[in-house]
């Protein structure tokens, strides 16, 4: 997830839908951080996305404070708000408005679990070849696009891979 970006909304779309048509998926997210000053496989500057590492640190650090709820609720957070971040206080001014504790989401998003997290997901995004967002991996492959010629697609992939494919 690149939640500086606008694509992961409309990809969050499809997802839920998917959910409801599909009981059994299962969805993972790591985070990508396609700014190269956090994330070495990224090739695109901190000047494209500013906030790239910021917003990843802090979609760990609202696991590391809230665990899996708390990170539920600020990643949708993230999703409405992402493209819109300026700078850390919005980011914990999130924190607070989804219910997390501000003071220990701040002291966590600055710290070094958050960051080690951020690495090991742009780590695993390099070992599959993730290029920038969105990325996608079905049953261990990576998903080239979620979309074709302005159709989504993932759902096929879904189908396909519920059947082995």
């Amino acid at each position: 997830v690149e939640y500086s970006s606008d694509f992961h909304p409309k990809m969050e779309e499809e997802l839920n839908r998917l959910r409801q048509t599909h009981p059994g998926i299962r969805v993972s997210y790591r985070v990508y951080p396609v700014n190269n000053s956090c994330n070495k496989r990224a090739s695109v500057s901190i000047h494209r996305f500013p906030w790239a590492c910021l917003t990843a640190a802090a979609a760990k650090a609202a696991w590391i404070t809230g665990g899996d709820d708390g990170w539920q609720r600020y990643h949708e957070w993230l999703l409405q708000n992402g493209p819109g971040i300026q700078g850390e206080q919005s980011l914990v001014d999130g924190a607070a408005e989804v219910g997390l504790d501000p003071v220990l989401f701040q002291e966590a998003l600055r710290g070094p679990e958050a960051e080690a997290m951020v690495a090991e997901d742009g780590r695993l995004g390099g070992k599959v070849r993730f290029r920038g967002p969105p990325a996608i991996c079905s049953n261990g492959r990576h998903v080239a696009r979620y979309s074709l010629e302005g159709h989504d697609i993932l759902g096929t992939i879904v189908e396909a891979a519920a059947k082995g494919q």
